[in-house]
């Protein structure tokens, strides 16, 4: 095969990937939508007024989000469209940069936070309502927020530029090696730690359940046994959830 056939192919293999992953994230984002309103109305209800759902709801606008910013900012200068307005000013590169950094940091802290929410509701049941106050909840928000917006703001402090690819696509791009270079490292440190700490949290959940459920004495009284295996399964479902949410955000 020729080098101007295999460039050829791999255009039309990018394109149909390209093209196929803009239709699911058209699909998913309405989706995506409407479940973070659902929890956005019902959030006093008592069926999920706690902490673990005000974390996904913040979750899932920081999704939207990411996803909104990807298309804004990335995708539609790299497919050449509007460029009259993003290369108009490194502005509009740098909004970009600020936001993907930005809420990859702060989904960094949301899976953090997921997995010790269901460390704590497995190790500590009777305690977690304690635990996991109106209060609490208000400062895990922060926590999910304020650290994303201080590691996006650092980007106003560089120099950016945009730079074309032989592909023809247009990408903002660092203007100072030895900045770049600092910051990579400092998300690969940040990121690293999260994971590390998520591992943990998840490795705990999963031997506690082995020795719990190896241990546990069943009631007797069948009313009793079915709540009881109600509560367990609920337990373990918001716990796979959390589970495949951490493993989805850290695969980003």
């Amino acid at each position: 095969m020729s080098n101007d056939s295999f460039g050829l192919a791999f255009d039309i293999v990018e394109g149909i990937i390209s093209y196929s992953c803009m239709v699911i994230v058209i699909i998913t984002i309405p989706i995506y939508l409407v479940v973070v309103l659902i929890l956005f109305i019902e959030r006093n209800s008592r069926s999920i007024n706690n902490v673990f759902f005000s974390i996904y709801l913040i979750a899932g606008l920081l999704d939207i989000t990411t996803m909104f910013n990807n298309y804004l900012g990335s995708i539609f200068p790299s497919k050449g469209w509007l460029l009259w307005y993003y290369l108009s000013s490194p502005t509009t590169g740098r909004i970009y940069l600020m936001i993907a950094w930005g809420t990859r940091m702060s989904q960094g802290c949301t899976v953090l936070l997921l997995a010790f929410n269901r460390t704590t509701a497995v190790l500590r049941p009777t305690s977690y309502g304690k635990l996991w106050t109106v209060k609490v909840g208000r400062f895990a928000m922060v926590f999910q927020i304020i650290p994303g917006i201080i590691y996006g703001s650092l980007l106003s402090f560089t120099d950016l530029y945009w730079g074309q690819k032989n592909n023809g696509g247009w990408y903002i791009q660092f203007g100072d090696p030895v900045f770049r270079l600092r910051f990579y490292a400092a998300s690969f440190v940040g990121q690293s730690i999260f994971m590390f700490l998520i591992m943990m949290n998840y490795v705990i959940v999963l031997l506690f359940f082995r020795v719990k459920y190896r241990l546990t004495v069943l009631p007797t009284d069948p009313k009793s046994q079915r709540l009881f295996n109600d509560k367990q399964r609920q337990e373990k479902r918001l716990a796979y959830i959390s589970m495949i949410v951490c493993t989805l955000e850290q695969c980003k």
